[in-house]
């Protein structure tokens, strides 16, 4: 018979211990589950720019060659509401 010391039994049975690992997993979920509800409850902000601009030769649709210099901008922001 193989004698076994108490911090052995113990760190053993901490390591594999089924039912600890289905608590972690079911804690896991539930703060996953948590996060999905509250990103439910608040809209959704996007702001965002953009910028472009082209300065040179261009070819155009009907396939002349032309020397160009423009530009364009855009702003905008977005709320996005989800309720279910």
């Amino acid at each position: 018979m193989a004698v076994v010391d108490l911090p052995t039994v113990v760190r053993l049975a901490r390591s594999r211990n089924l039912d600890l690992e289905l608590l972690r997993a079911r804690t896991d979920e539930a703060v996953a589950r948590e996060a999905q509800i509250r990103g439910r409850l608040w809209p959704t902000i996007a702001i965002g720019a953009r910028a472009d601009g082209l300065v040179g030769a261009t070819q155009a649709t009907e396939g002349a060659i032309l020397d160009v210099d423009k530009s364009s901008a855009a702003a905008g922001v977005g709320v996005r509401g989800r309720w279910q």
